[in-house]
């Protein structure tokens, strides 16, 4: 479900200013209003509990560095139909008329992995199935005592 969207204040608050449909829909639920009752119209409610803290960490190295790099994270979510749904988060911050901004794009996994299946037309891994080629090589590298003579890199 790509192109799920929401813009949340960047001033510690995360407070969702706005979302679009998509993001409706992979909440479950049928209207905005829905969507910020089950949140309670913060990233705190989009995010399953156990997940938040290290989430929230993390936007406020961001935040502090004032980065407008865009970020990756994942987490769980859980809709309003009581579903958990684990989700790649894109984020970038933004400003806009002097307040700064989180825009936020989510997506759920299982979608992505859906799209990007091992023997795809592009051969491409997966990406957990090259996290783990990649940590493989790390270690035979560093079991033979040439760490460092490979460098992997992943392209999204």
């Amino acid at each position: 479900m790509p192109g799920a969207f929401c813009l949340m204040r960047a001033d510690g608050s995360e407070r969702i200013v706005r979302c679009n449909e998509m993001m409706l829909a992979l909440f479950q639920c049928s209207t905005e209003k829905a969507f910020l009752e089950l949140t309670g119209g913060c990233l705190r409610g989009m995010v399953i509990a156990e997940d938040y803290r290290q989430i929230s960490a993390q936007l406020g190295v961001w935040q502090r560095e004032k980065s407008a790099d865009a970020h990756y994270l994942d987490f769980e979510l859980c809709t309003s139909a009581a579903h958990v749904r684990r989700v790649d988060m894109y984020l970038r911050r933004i400003e806009q008329d002097g307040e700064a901004f989180w825009s936020i794009c989510l997506m759920d996994a299982n979608m992505r992995t859906l799209m990007h299946v091992p023997g795809a037309m592009d051969g491409l891994l997966p990406r957990g199935t090259f996290y783990q080629e990649a940590l493989r090589q790390a270690m035979k590298d560093r079991d033979m005592h040439v760490f460092g003579s490979h460098c992997p890199v992943y392209f999204n």
